[in-house]
């Protein structure tokens, strides 16, 4: 309880919240048998048997109580990303977290990327050419912060146990739950382009993003970077040109990555920013020179 008080203590403090992804593994104690607070997570199979070289998803599913958030990826000005580690049967292999498209929050009274919506993260596990038989146990350590008011780091070890058999089979009841995750996956954007106007570390960000012609107005936008070359605080700004192009420009993160060849992020609109009503997707124009 000595390590939630400091947490508490200093949560309103922007220095403590900034290397909360140190801090937060340090304020948790293992207390799997208590409840977590403030959301409700569970590990999901789409399959409910496995067979030799196959690729399947699992998916850790995310309800958030009533005020509560967590975070994305890239959390921005302040906050820690959800983690997964795996410990895996011999010869398998886990591919990276698929990251639902992230939506605006607020702690400390600083934005933040995260997710308010209850959402679910896909991982691809792979089995190898040859499997025992009998069952295969998977564990996934995850550990989080929901945060409110006041912000609750956690970690609990997730077990899916799945039988060896000649086919691999689907898991029926949840083809809804993983379908709607991978819609929820930001895509590459097709008839957009984004250029960059400022190079490699430069401390403003300036690029240009395109809509494909005859795309009705997007609304307004909003940009999540990837790796965090740009943070949720402050804004950027975004200004619509009078061919259609809008021009951004944004400080660099404080934190941002170095040398970094490229800008990965997301595009949201508030209107269709795609054909067929997606009104997200995923860009990534090169720096000048690369």
């Amino acid at each position: 309880m000595w390590g939630m008080n400091v947490c508490k203590e200093w949560m309103g403090a922007r220095v403590f919240l900034r290397v909360i992804a140190a801090v937060a593994l340090a304020c948790i104690s293992a207390r799997a048998e208590e409840p977590t607070q403030g959301v409700d997570l569970a590990l999901v199979s789409s399959v409910r048997s496995v067979s030799p070289s196959a690729t399947f998803a699992v998916g850790l599913t995310i309800h958030h109580h009533p005020g509560f958030h967590t975070y994305w990826k890239n959390p921005g000005a302040v906050g820690y990303p959800i983690q997964m580690k795996w410990e895996l049967p011999e010869g398998f292999t886990a591919g990276e977290v698929r990251w639902p498209v992230p939506e605006m929050s607020s702690m400390a009274g600083h934005p933040v990327f995260g997710y308010v919506r209850d959402v679910t993260l896909l991982v691809d596990l792979t089995a190898p050419a040859e499997l025992p038989e009998g069952e295969l146990e998977f564990h996934a350590d995850v550990s989080w912060m929901a945060c409110s008011n006041a912000c609750h780091p956690d970690n609990r070890r997730f077990t899916v146990t799945l039988p060896v058999a000649d086919e691999t089979v689907a898991k029926e009841e949840v083809k809804e739950l993983f379908a709607k995750a991978e819609e929820s996956i930001p895509l590459p954007l097709e008839g957009w382009s984004a250029t960059l106007e400022s190079g490699v570390d430069g401390k403003q960000i300036v690029f240009q993003v395109t809509p494909p012609a005859g795309l009705a107005d997007p609304g307004a936008l909003r940009v999540y970077s990837y790796d965090g070359q740009i943070s949720s605080d402050p804004e950027p700004v975004i200004t619509k040109q009078e061919e259609g192009t809008y021009r951004i420009e944004v400080p660099r993160a404080d934190f941002s990555p170095k040398g970094e060849g490229s800008l990965p992020f997301v595009l949201v609109g508030e209107n269709a920013i795609e054909e067929g009503g997606k009104t997200f997707g995923f860009l990534e124009p090169e720096y000048a020179g690369e």
